[in-house]
């Protein structure tokens, strides 16, 4: 899947859900739309820099939601825009990106579906993801220089993941009596780019790791990603660096770690040399005997066989993968 390249997801939505309104939409679009319908619609691209400051702003709408957006970046030299939300989120609801300096951009669009559960009528969270390179138009200006997408608007295939509600709480028994992990779809991604045109400057090495993890003790499943730049050819990603699990957890801009309300603090670690992969996930359940809340932490290590094959679209490097493997845990109650 060549669209399957993410980068690092550090800032993002800082204190949104404090913040952000409640949606109030009861009627959603099914979930079963087939993944190659799932698109990104992104328009009506402008963007004029002056000085050194880029203003940027474009349209993005989807082929699985109503739900629509306006979004505005400032790029400055040849630094990147950071993580952005765009105009009108709510607290389910939203479309996030990010532009480096380089062109890379890193698209994410949060929708409701409904999926149609007899026994659980609320809605799923979708999450259809997109990064890509872009490739502009450019007119010179007196004072600088403007851009337009080469194709505007942009079609996009998308990598898309069904998420479901908040886990349930009512777990204590089953968080006691040996909970399962399963990790599938685990990828790990290098990719070698180029720099950018307008503004200079070398390409580098895009590393990305992603998986889809269920935990049987509360039903979360839930899909986490982390990737990593660099300009070393023979970089893997930091083993010793903590990834938590968008867009469940992020780190804010103001360098703080948050969380969505209800959702357990799940983070991850991944060692390319020897591809030991470890995992944690904190959550908390309803006490049934004591009338209290209690929380579980569960540890876990594998080392993963991954298959690897060497890619050469849409930039040349390598891809790593397995389909499922369940993970031996360790769980403390506190």
């Amino acid at each position: 899947m060549y669209f399957l390249i993410f980068a690092l997801i550090f800032q993002a939505l800082a204190g949104a859900s404090s913040v952000l309104p409640t949606a109030n939409a009861t009627e959603y679009m099914a979930c079963d739309i087939p993944e190659i319908d799932r698109l990104i619609i992104m328009s009506n691209w402008t963007a004029q820099r002056r000085n050194g400051i880029e203003q940027l702003k474009f349209h993005v709408s989807s082929t699985v939601s109503d739900y629509e957006a306006e979004c505005h970046g400032t790029r400055e030299g040849d630094g990147g825009t950071g993580w952005i939300i765009c105009d009108e989120p709510t607290e389910d609801v939203y479309v996030l990106f990010s532009l480096d300096g380089r062109d890379w951009l890193q698209l994410h669009y949060r929708y409701l579906c409904d999926g149609h559960n007899s026994t659980d009528t609320r809605p799923l969270f979708g999450l259809l993801s997109r990064s890509l390179y872009l490739s502009f138009v450019v007119q010179e200006l007196p004072d600088g220089n403007s851009t337009r997408l080469e194709e505007d608007p942009l079609r996009l295939n998308t990598n898309a993941h069904l998420q479901v509600p908040p886990p349930r709480t009512n777990c204590s028994s089953e968080s006691r009596e040996d909970p399962q992990w399963e990790v599938s779809r685990f990828e790990y991604t290098t990719m070698s780019f180029p720099g950018n045109p307008i503004l200079g400057g070398g390409g580098g090495v895009l590393l990305w790791a992603g998986f889809d993890f269920t935990n049987s003790a509360n039903g979360l499943s839930m899909s986490c990603q982390n990737s990593s730049v660099s300009s070393s050819q023979t970089a893997i990603l930091d083993p010793t660096q903590a990834y938590s699990c968008f867009p469940f957890a992020w780190i804010g801009r103001d360098g703080q770690y948050h969380e969505w309300e209800g959702y357990p603090t799940t983070i991850f670690w991944f060692n390319r040399t020897d591809n030991v992969f470890t995992l944690e996930q904190t959550w908390v359940c309803d006490d049934n005997e004591g009338g209290h809340s209690v929380s579980f932490k569960g540890s876990g290590k594998a080392v993963l066989p991954l298959e690897c094959q060497p890619r050469s679209q849409p930039f040349p490097g390598t891809e790593c993968a397995i389909k499922k493997t369940a993970i031996p845990i360790d769980v403390d109650e506190f």
